[in-house]
C-alpha cells in the first residue's frame, strides 16, 4: 500500500507525519492567491513553481508567508522577493518590486528588518553595535577572544596574518603594499602614493592608479567629495 501524507497526497516514502511538498505548494499558492487576486491560480502555481519547485526554498516561502501574509510586499526574505518579482513578470497588478526600507535601493535580496524588508548592508547598519577596539558603533565583522564585536577597520588593522616588516622603519606593521618580486613591503604609517599627473586637475601629486591612464589625486578622489 503506497504511503500519503496527511492530507491523502500519495508519497515516494514516509514522511513521519509532515507535510508532504504537494501540501507545501497549495499553502504557498493559497496564501498568495490571497495577498495577490489580480492573477488567476494558474498562473500563480505557474510562479511558484518557477521560483520554488521543491526543498528548501519551498519551505522557506511556506514559512514566510505563514509568519507573515506580507511578506511579498516586503520582498523577504529573498525567496519572497523573487516569487513577487516573478508575479509581476506575469502581469500582477498589485504589487510591486520591493526596495529596500531603509536606503529605497530595490533589486537586492531583502530580509526582515526594523520597518520591513532591507539589504545586507542596511541590515548590518540596524544591528551595528560599539567595536570592542575602538568604541564606534559599526557593523561587527568579527568577534575578539572575549566574544565581543569588533567593526572590519580594527579587524584588517589587528589581523596578524595582515602584519610583516616594513621596509621603511622596520616595524611590523599592517602592511599597505605587500612585497613582491623580492621588493619588501610598505606598512601604512610609511606608505606614500607615486607622484604622477591627475588625470583631473593636471597637477603633478600624490596619485592612485599613477600605473595607469587615469591618474587620480586624493583632492579629485570621489571619496574626497
Amino acid at each position: 500500500m503506497a504511503a500519503r501524507c496527511p492530507s491523502g497526497h500519495e508519497l515516494a516514502r514516509p514522511l513521519g507525519g509532515r507535510p508532504c511538498p504537494r501540501c507545501r505548494r497549495d499553502k504557498v499558492v493559497a496564501a498568495v492567491s490571497a495577498a495577490d487576486r489580480s492573477l488567476p491560480a494558474a498562473v500563480i502555481e505557474a510562479a511558484v513553481d518557477a521560483v520554488a519547485p521543491g526543498g528548501q526554498a519551498l519551505r522557506q516561502l511556506e514559512d514566510a508567508l505563514a509568519a507573515d501574509p506580507g511578506a511579498l510586499t516586503a520582498g523577504a526574505p529573498p525567496v519572497a522577493g523573487r516569487l513577487a518579482a516573478e508575479l509581476i513578470a506575469r502581469g500582477s497588478a498589485t504589487l510591486a518590486i520591493p526596495a529596500c526600507t531603509a536606503c529605497g535601493r530595490a533589486g537586492r535580496p531583502l530580509s526582515r528588518g526594523d520597518g520591513g524588508g532591507v539589504c545586507q548592508r542596511c541590515r548590518a547598519w540596524q544591528l551595528a553595535r560599539p567595536c570592542a577596539t575602538c568604541g564606534k558603533a559599526k557593523p561587527a565583522a568579527g568577534f575578539d577572544e572575549h566574544g565581543r564585536a569588533v567593526c572590519e577597520v580594527c579587524r584588517r588593522r589587528d589581523d596578524p596574518r595582515r602584519h610583516r616588516q616594513c621596509a621603511a622603519c622596520g616595524k611590523t606593521a599592517p602592511v599597505a603594499v605587500r612585497g613582491r618580486d623580492g621588493q619588501p613591503g610598505v606598512c601604512t604609517g610609511c606608505y606614500q602614493l607615486p607622484e604622477a599627473i591627475c588625470s583631473r586637475c593636471q597637477r603633478r601629486r600624490p596619485c592612485a592608479y599613477a600605473a595607469t591612464s587615469q591618474p587620480v589625486c586624493p583632492s579629485c578622489s570621489p571619496r574626497a567629495r
